[in-house]
């Protein structure tokens, strides 16, 4: 039960890394510094803010429900209470690559809502002065920054905008028709 020891490790890591990053009074945070979840997508590496998301969860079990919403994978239980668990990768647009996803990412708002995704790589704090504009491809278009780091560069997805879509997808906002 090695691996099981190191995922579970590797989650009590991440939860005190995401709980500290909320432990310091808004006031007394670094002005200047973004707070990024690295993740990877359908195989591919992308960021969330940290301020857009209120936990993280290992995927249990999902109930498959019918839709008209190719993206819902079903509903599943998270802290008692239910919640719609949507295919993040299908959302961005990102190719299936194969692997199934093990995570979710909880979103904020009045309706929970949960993303699911492949893996946790880590968190990171960057200077917004790192974040860049990307002209997005109407194939991804919830995709509207990228990170600078170190050595590498991360598309950001737009978790406000994905939960949007979601939504008047779903008919629960109202969309102008003009």
């Amino acid at each position: 039960m090695n691996g099981n020891t190191a995922t579970t490790d590797q989650l009590a890591a991440l939860r005190h890394s995401f709980d500290e990053a909320f432990a310091v009074p808004p006031q007394l945070r670094e002005e200047g510094l973004e707070q990024l979840l690295l993740i990877r997508v359908a195989g591919e590496a992308l960021a969330l803010k940290t301020l857009h998301v209120t936990g993280l969860a290992r995927i249990g079990r999902i109930l498959p429900i019918p839709s008209r919403i190719p993206e819902l994978l079903g509903i599943t239980g998270i802290r008692g209470t239910l919640a719609p668990v949507f295919d993040l990768a299908a959302l961005l647009g990102f190719h299936p690559g194969g692997a199934q996803p093990r995570w979710l990412a909880l979103t904020c708002g009045e309706t929970q809502i949960a993303l699911a995704f492949d893996q946790i790589e880590g968190q990171i704090a960057v200077s917004r002065t790192s974040l860049y504009e990307h002209q997005a491809s109407s194939a991804r278009e919830h995709i509207k920054e990228v990170a600078r780091m170190e050595h590498a560069v991360r598309p950001v997805a737009d978790i406000p905008a994905v939960v949007e879509a979601i939504r008047r997808r779903a008919g629960l906002t109202n969309s102008n028709k003009e």
